[in-house]
C-alpha cells in the first residue's frame, strides 16, 4: 500500500516519503507561481487546472492560495475565492456548484496523534522511524458561502445553501440551508425569506417602493403642497391683523414654516431604520 492510499484509507502515514513530497512540491511550485502574477494576466487562472483534482468551468481565485496537495481537491461550478486560501488537502476535499469563499479562509483535512511519540517518531512497519499524520475528507455542499476567516476541520461535512459567519471554527458537521457561527461553530437558525434582513437588495427596496401608498418624490411633494399652504393661510392671517394695527407683516409666515416642512421631509431615500425603509415605511 502506497502512502497516499494509507491516507484515503484512514491509516497513519509518513508525510515525508519521497512519493508524498513529490506530490506536494508541484503543487507548491504552481501556487508560487500564480501569487506572483498579475491578477488580469489571462494565463493565471488556468495554472490551476495544472494542479487541481477537479474543477469546474468557471471560477476564480484572488490570491494568494496555497495548496498542499491539490490533486485532492475537487470543486464544482461557478467558484469564488478571495484573498489567502489555504487547503490542507492531505485527505480528500469536495466542493460543490456555487461555493463562495470570503478572505481568510482554512480548510484542514488533516490531523496528528495526541500522543507525544506517536506525533513525533512513530516507527514504520520497514523500521524507519518519522512524524505521523492521518487525515479525514471535508465535503462543502453546493451554494455554501464561508465567510471570513472560516476554518474547517477535517472529517466535517457543510450541507448546501449553508452560511458559516466569519471567524467561525467548523468541527462537526452544519446541516444544509442554516446559518452557523461560533468557536466551536454551530447551527445559528434555518436562513428562511421571512428571517431574511429587509432592504439588503435593490429587489427587496422595488417591492417596498412599489407597495408603499406614494413614492419618495410622491411625499416630498405632497409636504411641499401642504406647507405652501399652510404658509400662505398664515401669511394672509398675519397680513390681516397687522394691517388692523397699521404695522408691516411680521417674516415669521412662510419662511419659518416652509424651514420647518423641509427639515423634517429632506431625509437620504436609503436611510434604514431597524430593517424598515423610514423613507416609504
Amino acid at each position: 500500500m502506497t502512502e497516499e492510499e494509507k491516507i484515503f484509507a484512514g491509516k497513519l502515514f509518513d508525510a515525508r516519503t519521497k512519493e508524498l513530497r513529490d506530490i506536494k512540491h508541484k503543487a507548491h511550485i504552481l501556487c508560487q507561481k500564480f501569487n506572483q502574477m498579475d491578477e488580469y494576466d489571462p494565463a493565471r487562472l488556468p495554472i490551476i487546472r495544472e494542479f487541481i483534482g477537479k474543477i469546474g468551468g468557471k471560477y476564480y481565485f484572488q490570491g494568494p492560495i496555497q495548496f498542499n496537495y491539490g490533486s485532492h481537491t475537487f470543486i464544482g461550478e461557478n467558484f469564488f475565492c478571495n484573498f489567502n486560501l489555504t487547503v490542507m488537502d492531505d485527505a480528500r476535499i469536495f466542493i460543490g456548484d456555487n461555493v463562495m469563499f470570503g478572505p481568510n479562509v482554512s480548510l484542514m483535512a488533516t490531523d496528528h496523534p495526541l500522543i507525544a511519540h506517536e506525533r513525533t517518531s512513530m516507527r514504520y512497519p520497514d523500521g524507519h522511524v518519522s512524524m505521523s499524520e492521518f487525515a479525514k475528507d471535508i465535503h462543502i455542499g453546493s451554494s455554501v458561502w464561508l465567510a471570513a476567516n472560516v476554518v474547517v476541520l477535517g472529517g466535517v461535512t457543510i450541507g448546501d445553501g449553508a452560511v458559516i459567519g466569519a471567524g467561525s471554527v467548523v468541527t462537526k458537521d452544519i446541516p444544509a440551508g442554516y446559518l452557523a457561527v461560533g468557536v466551536p461553530c454551530r447551527p445559528l437558525r434555518p436562513i428562511t425569506e421571512k428571517r431574511t434582513p429587509k432592504c439588503t437588495c435593490w429587489r427587496r427596496n422595488k417591492r417596498i417602493r412599489q407597495s408603499a401608498p406614494l413614492n419618495y418624490a410622491g411625499r416630498f411633494w405632497l409636504s411641499v403642497k401642504r406647507g405652501i399652504q399652510q404658509a400662505v393661510d398664515t401669511e394672509e392671517h398675519n397680513g390681516q391683523c397687522n394691517n388692523r394695527r397699521g404695522g408691516q407683516p411680521e417674516q415669521h409666515g412662510a419662511e419659518r414654516i416652509m424651514e420647518k416642512q423641509v427639515q423634517h421631509i429632506l431625509i437620504p431615500e436609503t436611510q434604514y431604520t431597524q430593517g424598515k425603509c423610514s423613507a416609504v415605511a
